[in-house]
């Protein structure tokens, strides 16, 4: 399709295609599901050791850091970022790979559609997560109905542990409660 639709395909096409990705590559895949690396434009010189892009589409680590963590027992699948912008070669950013895994409870004026994958009416909801879908074990994780990242309270403590940047309680991480 590429980044700019030549043809608006009808829902029941869209459905097609994400019901055929989902088939070929086992895992949850909805219309908004990026593929490949993701291109990020560093326009400053990059502080923290994480980034997040906004809408949690996805979690950058420097280099230097994802060899922190590996030495620390946290193996991650990563790729190289594509970055262009002045301080791209400073950043050396590399890409997660984040598991989606979990899943949240939708508030009682949306609904959740399991054939797209998405909720309506549109806008965001505060999360709160399912606790029968918490992976144990895991260091973080994406949730199939907001898409966002979710971090385990062991993987915060070895950020801090090791002074790794880019987490702070209540600007970049919140709370998110757990329910039955």
């Amino acid at each position: 399709m590429g980044p700019v639709m030549k043809q608006k395909p009808t829902s029941d096409e869209m459905l097609e295609i994400v019901d055929k990705l989902r088939n070929k590559f086992k895992v949850p895949i909805t219309a908004g599901t990026a593929f490949g690396p993701t291109g990020i434009k560093v326009t400053k010189r990059a502080k923290d050791d994480f980034h997040v892009l906004l809408g949690h589409i996805a979690m950058f680590w420097k280099r230097t850091a994802a060899a922190k963590l590996k030495d620390a027992g946290i193996t991650v699948e990563s790729v190289n970022a594509p970055a262009n912008g002045k301080h791209a070669e400073d950043a050396d950013y590399v890409e997660i790979v984040v598991p989606v895994l979990g899943e949240e409870q939708i508030p009682p004026d949306k609904t959740f559609c399991w054939s797209c994958l998405r909720y309506s009416p549109g806008g965001s909801f505060r999360p709160v997560l399912l606790k029968k879908t918490v992976p144990a074990g895991r260091p973080f994780f994406k949730t199939i109905q907001g898409g966002r990242i979710i971090f385990s309270q062991s993987f915060i403590e070895l950020t801090k542990d090791l002074r790794l940047t880019g987490f702070v309680e209540g600007k970049t991480l919140l709370p998110v409660p757990v329910v039955n």
